[in-house]
């Protein structure tokens, strides 16, 4: 589904190339609700450098008009770090052109999070009911002072939104 490489923010992002089939997970390793930004939060390296996320040129988020501004530098000589610092791109040491996600991921964080009323944005879907549903228990657990309760749906309908929506895509395409 995802490649996820971790790169040093202060560096380029071309210091490490996951090699085809690397496995994040081993054994009997289960993966966690941590996200990839709460994991790299915070993380440092051994030269206190922060880490960041990153997509490439075919991600539907990609910022096209920033991608060609860069190749357009490289084109004409310009470094990666000038580059990187205005466009906000870096090639690969595979060649392949890379952005950070962080605006990114703030809407993407708005658009998953919970908020109340957002299960009306499901009517006439095959989950309507289903996020309904959620919602009230939200809302219940919220009620009754229940926070970790509360805390803990609230997880669940951010990731039962995205499991919607990968499901849409299976089945669509788009």
């Amino acid at each position: 589904m995802y490649e996820v490489s971790y790169v040093k923010k202060n560096a380029f992002p071309d210091s490490r190339v996951p090699k085809d089939g690397e496995r994040v997970l081993s054994g009997n390793d289960v993966p966690s609700e941590i996200t990839i930004r709460e994991m790299l939060s915070g993380v440092k390296d051994a030269d206190g450098n922060s880490y960041v996320q990153l997509a490439g040129e075919h991600a539907l988020i990609a910022n096209r008009q920033s991608l060609v501004k860069a190749q357009t530098m490289e084109s004409i000589g310009k470094g990666k770090e000038e580059i990187w610092k205005e466009t906000g791109w870096v090639k690969g040491r595979d060649g392949k052109w890379r952005f950070e996600m962080k605006k990114e991921l703030e809407l993407i964080d708005a658009w998953a999070n919970w908020e109340k009323g957002a299960a009306k944005e499901y009517r006439g879907t095959p989950w309507e009911r289903e996020f309904r549903n959620r919602e009230q228990r939200i809302i219940d657990a919220e009620a009754a002072g229940d926070h970790e309760t509360a805390d803990r749906l609230k997880r669940q309908w951010r990731q039962e939104r995205f499991a919607r929506v990968f499901e849409l895509y299976l089945r669509e395409g788009k």
